[in-house]
């Protein structure tokens, strides 16, 4: 009899690890959809023309080396705006027109360049860059230095594979060192059963409410000396820091995996995801002995 109930015991809880793994699947898939696919979409299209200029372009002498050999129509109209600016050569009281000096004249023929019409005046000073390779490269490398997402806060605390670094005075005291990093779940019950059990520290003030009793050491941690149950978690996550996870998008999502080229947009993706959340303890990119 104990044997059957172990068993089934054991059964419910894959049950439930099965339901918090599809749920965090479906948090990945929503952030897919959501925050990262519309974000690359304009990433793409921010960084799909590219340009230099031609050889002896009065344009380019003009500019005097404040571009890269290669930059994008946007780069180029912004910092020419500026130039006019710098210059005074706007028109007063219409942002929209500029009246060029005497070097911005011998780029552009007429007294007077309408704003919006910049692009197609830059088109004889400029080459496009047309060559594939050469196109995808600028693009990626601009993606890969500029792309950023703010990953969704769900994601990382419904994760039941995430793990958790805490205070080591609250380690020390209400998780009694029980582990070095704990699930989130694990964390937010070891404090809440501490904090819900008398003890030194606090002082329940009814059923929900407690009070950070002022001999306690977490008296010069809280700023504050009320605080309802239903706040651990937020106190929580002020005194913690997320350190990594197990799953991934392909351990999710393996219908994701098509071949082996898949496996460098799965670690964008994911590094994308979690590899720059504010969660994250900082981490030097080069190590040096």
């Amino acid at each position: 009899m104990p044997f059957f109930i172990f068993a089934l015991d054991r059964s419910t809880e894959q049950t439930e690890e099965q339901k918090d793994r599809e749920n965090i699947k479906q948090y990945y898939i929503q952030c897919l959809e959501d925050q990262l696919i519309p974000a690359l979409r304009y990433c793409v299209d921010k960084y799909s023309e590219w340009w230099s200029f031609k050889i002896n372009s009065p344009l380019e002498k003009y500019f005097n080396g404040r571009l890269d050999f290669y930059f994008r129509p946007e780069e180029l109209i912004t910092v020419l705006k500026e130039m006019a600016q710098t210059s005074d050569c706007f028109e007063p009281g219409n942002s929209q027109v500029i009246l060029p000096d005497d070097e911005l004249k011998k780029c552009f023929t007429g007294q007077v360049i309408f704003v919006p019409d910049l692009y197609t005046l830059c088109l004889p000073h400029v080459n496009m860059v047309e060559n594939p390779q050469q196109l995808n490269a600028l693009r990626n490398k601009s993606i890969a230095h500029d792309f950023w997402l703010d990953t969704s806060d769900t994601m990382l605390y419904k994760d039941p594979t995430a793990k958790f670094w805490v205070n080591p005075i609250i380690n020390h005291i209400m998780c009694f060192n029980k582990e070095i990093v704990y699930s989130w779940k694990e964390l937010c019950y070891l404090v809440t059963h501490f904090i819900s059990t008398p003890n030194k520290h606090f002082t329940a003030q009814g059923d929900d409410m407690f009070l950070v009793n002022s001999d306690s050491v977490f008296a010069n941690e809280f700023r504050f000396g009320y605080f309802h149950k239903s706040q651990i978690p937020t106190i929580l996550k002020q005194a913690s820091k997320y350190l990594g996870k197990r799953t991934t998008i392909l351990t999710l999502c393996p219908e994701l995996m098509l071949d082996d080229t898949d496996l460098e947009t799965v670690a964008f993706i994911e590094h994308s995801l979690f590899g720059n959340n504010r969660l994250m303890p900082h981490v030097v990119n080069c190590v040096y002995v």
